[in-house]
């Protein structure tokens, strides 16, 4: 048994059973995802690469050992940007003029891709899920790769193909793109890489990318949990069995339970979490960023979201400067280790993500779990050695916990996890 505790004045501090048993009983059943466990990664940006070329040697291998070996996060899975995002240098294609002949990933090799050699060296595996922010900005109706826009619909076999070098060139790199998804955020119009797909046109995307990459796993959505169901009804209906899933992001907040319901309305479609952090300019948290309120958020996402069926989380930038950037439009964010040059950081919510990442493994079969107290979150799930993992949040009020016969005492505003 293996109990870790987690709250603001220390981190994985180790816990001891109570003899007897607690005044909250927490109810373990079966999964509600179909689907077994994927696993924890993180976004390589642009941004991310280039403040780990600036860190300093031993920094460098501090930041890859805390997030991919085997005694930090046990990253496994990655997102990259096809082209440009905000959290980039400068916008940025791979053609010349349109030309499909022109592809070359030269500016990857820059800093993207020596990350990625790294990262993949410590982890021995590293499974890539890629999406656009915006296509070229010929091939929109807006000429431009920011301010929303939408694809022209001439041009909707050349953002496939554009697509599949992108998968072609990667696997030669030795980094192949197993995951896709649709377009990143495909109901945002904003200042930065951008563009707007309604359902429908997002279900003629997804026919056309899988035309054209026919191997790849794609999934649908790729937005917040607001309005998860309802589009994903409508792309279902016109698209059935194509996509493989529905990825979702959390900056909607609250709207938890449409993940679980979504589970339970689409059985065949895995529900994978494609990004979130602590964002600055749209921040209605004060003092959140690098706090220990983040420690909270983090937590309470992973968990509520585990529980209700997701099989896969993809944090956003791996790394990022004191600043929460390089983000060429100003849209600066937390990431879980920040720092450059001399300095590194492990903020709260890294803390979080590794009460869940370090212990649950690709494989596992996830729980479901019930708490009679709406202030105390949990989660679980059995890894495939057998071990099971619970996690667990508590909001509000000192409490003994009681699960699958052992008791243990958590704090208010505290996080623990239970290996068995």
């Amino acid at each position: 048994m293996e109990l870790i505790l987690s709250s603001n004045d220390a981190f994985l501090r180790k816990g001891e059973p109570l003899p007897s048993k607690g005044e909250v009983e927490i109810e373990v059943k079966p999964g509600l995802s179909r689907f077994s466990f994927l696993g924890f990664g993180g976004a390589f940006t642009e941004s991310a690469a280039h403040v780990f070329a600036s860190l300093s040697p031993e920094n460098q291998e501090k930041a890859i050992k805390a997030c991919f070996s085997k005694e930090g996060l046990c990253y496994r899975y990655g997102r990259t940007s096809i082209g440009s995002c905000d959290f980039s240098l400068g916008e940025y294609d791979y053609v010349r003029n349109g030309d499909l002949s022109t592809f070359s990933l030269e500016h990857e090799e820059k800093e993207i891709l020596p990350l990625l050699r790294r990262a993949k060296e410590e982890a021995g595996e590293l499974t890539l899920c890629s999406s656009t922010w915006s296509p070229l900005a010929a091939w929109k109706d807006n000429a431009s790769k920011c301010h929303g826009g939408k694809l022209l619909k001439a041009h909707y076999e050349d953002q496939a193909s554009y697509v599949a070098l992108y998968r072609k060139a990667m696997e030669k790199k030795g980094f192949p793109v197993l995951m896709l998804t649709v377009q990143n955020e495909p109901a945002a119009k904003q200042v930065w890489e951008s563009c707007l797909y309604s359902p429908e046109e997002e279900g003629a995307m997804l026919r056309c990318l899988k035309e054209k990459n026919e191997d790849a796993e794609i999934y649908i959505h790729d937005h917040n949990r607001d309005n998860l169901r309802e589009r994903a009804h409508k792309i279902l209906s016109l698209c059935p069995h194509l996509s493989s899933g529905i990825a979702f992001h959390w900056y909607d907040r609250t709207r938890f339970s449409e993940v679980e319901e979504a589970c339970k309305e689409f059985p065949d479609q895995r529900l994978i979490f494609t990004e979130g952090c602590v964002e600055t300019l749209t921040n209605d948290f004060p003092g959140e960023m690098g706090s220990y309120s983040s420690f909270l958020r983090y937590l309470e996402n992973y968990i509520r979201d585990l529980n209700s069926g997701c099989t896969l989380f993809l944090d956003w930038n791996l790394f990022l400067d004191p600043q929460g950037g390089p983000n060429h439009v100003g849209n600066f964010c937390e990431a879980l280790l920040m720092g450059e040059g001399e300095r590194l950081s492990l903020l709260p919510s890294y803390y979080a993500v590794y009460h869940l990442s370090h212990f649950i493994v690709k494989g596992a079969k996830p729980l479901y779990l019930e708490s009679p107290d709406p202030n105390l979150l949990c989660c679980g799930a059995i890894n495939p050695d057998g071990k099971k993992v619970y996690a667990f949040l508590n909001k509000a009020g000192e409490k003994t916990v009681s699960i699958d016969g052992v008791s243990f005492r958590l704090p208010e505003e505290s996080g623990a996890t239970l290996v068995l």
